[in-house]
C-alpha cells in the first residue's frame, strides 16, 4: 500500500501538478461528491482537550481526469483531506492532498491518513524534544539505543499531565 502526501519530497511532480488535482475536488464538490462517479466522501469530528476537528475525507478514484496520471505507476486514487480545527472560538483550515495506488472508501483513507499523521507527530515530538534529527550517534547499536531511551521518555512525559507542564 502506497499514500504519498503532498509534503513529500519524493513526489515534487504531484506537487507541480496540484492545481489540476484541486480543480478536479472544486468541480466534484460543486456536482456534490454522491453524484460523481469514482467518488466517495466522509466527515467525521472529534471534541477532545478543548478542539474541535471536523475532517472531511475526499477521494476520487478516476486518475484519468488529470494529465499528471499517467506519470505514477499504479496510480488509483487522489485524495482530499480538509480538517477545520476549533479552539476558543477560532476556527483553522487546512487542506492536504495525497494519492494512492489503492482504491478503497473514503472513510478508510481516512483511518490510514490519521494513523500516518500520529507517527509524524511522534516523529515531531522527538526532534523538537530530543533533537533527534540532529543526534550524532553513528553507530547502529547507539542510534536504538538511544531512540528507545527518547520514545520511552517521551511516553512516560505523554501519561503523566503533571509532567507536561
Amino acid at each position: 500500500m502506497s499514500l504519498f502526501s503532498s509534503e513529500n519530497n519524493q513526489i515534487s511532480d504531484f506537487c507541480k501538478r496540484l492545481n489540476e488535482v484541486v480543480v478536479l475536488f472544486e468541480e466534484a464538490r460543486k456536482e456534490g461528491f454522491e453524484y460523481v462517479l469514482n467518488c466517495d466522501f466522509h466527515e467525521n469530528i472529534e471534541k477532545k482537550s478543548g478542539r474541535i476537528d471536523k475532517r472531511s475525507i475526499a477521494i476520487i478514484s478516476d486518475p484519468s481526469e488529470v494529465s499528471a496520471s499517467k506519470d505514477w505507476k499504479d496510480l488509483q486514487t487522489f485524495i482530499e483531506v480538509t480538517r477545520e480545527s476549533t479552539v476558543k472560538g477560532k476556527t483553522t483550515e487546512e487542506k492536504r492532498y495525497y494519492i494512492s495506488d489503492l482504491i478503497e472508501s473514503a472513510e478508510e483513507f481516512g483511518r490510514k491518513v490519521r494513523a500516518h499523521w500520529g507517527v509524524e507527530s511522534m516523529h515531531w515530538s522527538l526532534d523538537m524534544i530530543f533533537g533527534e534529527d540532529s543526534s550524532r550517534a553513528n553507530s547502529l547499536h547507539a542510534a536504538m539505543n538511544l531512540g528507545t531511551l527518547r520514545r520511552a521518555a517521551l511516553n512516560v512525559v505523554k501519561s503523566n499531565p503533571p509532567l507536561k507542564k
